[in-house]
C-alpha cells in the first residue's frame, strides 16, 4: 500500500506481491476446488515473502558491519520487530484457522470476554517442526503431529514467518489499528447499538440527533443517516467517536422505569469503548495510559452484555 497523505510515518516500498483469486466459499462446506484454490494462495503468499526476507535472513546469521549513531562500528544482525496487518492478515500470513487470535490459543468459546485471564502465547517454531512430522510419512507420529496443530487451529502449510529466525516472536504480531479498532470493535458495538435502539423504540429519534450535529472546526457533518453509511473511513470513525456519546445520550433521556438499568448500562458501554478509542490515538503511551485503556476495555466487557446479545455471531 502506498501512503498519498502527508505522514509522520516512514514507508519504503519493497515489493508488490503478486494477489491470487480470491477465496468465495459457498455454505458452510468447502468443495475440494475451494480447498485447492486457498492452499494454492497460502502457497503463493508465502513463496512471495521468501526473497523479500531471504537477504535479511543471511544478513542474521553473519551480520554486517555498519557505523553506529556515535560514530563507531560495529557488527549488526537485523531482527524484524513487528509486522503491521489487520486481524485477517495476521491469519493468513501465520496459517491460523478463521476465527482464532494469531497471538495466543484462547479457545473461541473465549471470545469477547475480556482480558481476565491469559493464554498461553502461540509458538510457531513448535508449529513448524509439528508441521514437518504432519506431512510425513511417519504414520506412527503423523496423527498426533496433525491433532496437535488441530487442536491450536494451526493449518497444516507453513505460515509466512515460522521458519524465519531473525524476528521477535513477542512484538511480530501487530493489529492495524484501524480496522481492528475502528472497523472492528467501534463498528460492532455500533452495530449492536443500533439493534438494541430499534428493540426500544428509539431509533427515529437518535437519526434526528444525528442530523442535527452541526459542522465545526474539526467536525465535518453527515450527510446521510448512520444506518446508510455503507462505507468507513479514517475521516468519518473519527468524527463517528466525537459525537456519538453525546448523540447517544440525547437519544436516550426521560426513560421508563424498565428502561432505566438498560439505557445506563448502554450508555457505560459506549462511553468507556469511545475513550479506549480516543486514549489508543495518543502518539505515545505510558503505564498510567495503558493502565487506564486496559480499565477501559475491563468497564466495556463489564456493560456490553445489554447490547452484545444483538450480535450475529460469536466472532464479532
Amino acid at each position: 500500500m502506498v501512503r498519498y497523505k502527508p505522514s509522520n510515518q516512514a514507508s519504503i516500498l519493497l515489493a508488490l506481491h503478486s494477489v491470487p483469486p480470491e477465496c468465495r466459499f459457498q455454505g458452510h462446506i468447502k468443495t475440494p476446488v475451494e480447498k485447492e484454490q486457498q492452499i494454492h494462495n497460502e502457497v503463493v503468499l508465502r513463496k512471495d515473502f521468501e526473497p523479500i526476507f531471504r537477504s535479511v535472513a543471511m544478513l542474521s546469521n553473519i551480520g554486517k558491519h555498519m557505523l553506529y549513531a556515535d560514530g563507531q562500528m560495529g557488527q549488526c544482525y537485523p531482527v524484524i520487530c513487528l509486522w503491521m496487518a489487520d486481524c485477517f492478515q495476521n491469519i493468513h500470513f501465520h496459517s491460523i484457522k478463521q476465527p482464532h487470535c494469531p497471538a495466543c490459543e484462547a479457545p473461541k468459546s473465549l471470545f469477547g470476554e475480556g482480558n481476565s485471564l491469559s493464554r498461553q502465547l502461540r509458538d510457531y517454531q513448535l508449529y513448524f517442526q509439528k508441521m514437518i512430522l504432519a506431512t510425513e510419512e511417519n504414520e506412527t507420529e503423523r496423527p498426533e503431529a496433525r491433532q496437535s496443530l488441530e487442536d491450536r487451529a494451526v493449518g497444516t502449510t507453513e505460515g509466512v514467518f515460522w521458519n524465519v529466525k531473525c524476528i521477535s516472536t513477542m512484538t511480530i504480531i501487530v493489529h492495524h489499528i484501524f480496522h481492528t479498532v475502528s472497523l472492528g470493535m467501534l463498528k460492532d458495538s455500533m452495530d449492536w447499538e443500533m439493534s438494541f435502539l430499534k428493540q426500544h423504540f428509539r431509533i427515529e429519534k437518535f437519526n434526528q440527533r444525528w442530523a442535527m450535529m452541526l459542522q465545526y472546526p474539526g467536525f465535518a457533518q453527515f450527510n446521510k443517516p448512520y444506518g446508510q453509511v455503507t462505507h468507513w473511513r479514517g475521516n468519518e470513525t473519527k468524527e463517528l467517536r466525537c459525537m456519538i456519546v453525546p448523540v447517544f445520550v440525547a437519544t436516550l433521556l426521560h426513560p421508563s422505569a424498565s428502561q432505566r438499568i438498560p439505557f445506563t448500562e448502554a450508555l457505560l458501554c459506549i462511553k468507556n469503548l469511545v475513550k479506549f478509542h480516543l486514549m489508543r490515538k495518543y502518539q505515545y503511551q505510558t503505564e498510567a495510559t495503558i493502565k487506564y485503556m486496559e480499565n477501559y476495555l475491563e468497564e466495556f466487557h463489564r456493560h456490553k452484555d445489554v447490547v452484545s446479545r444483538f450480535r450475529t455471531n460469536k466472532s464479532t
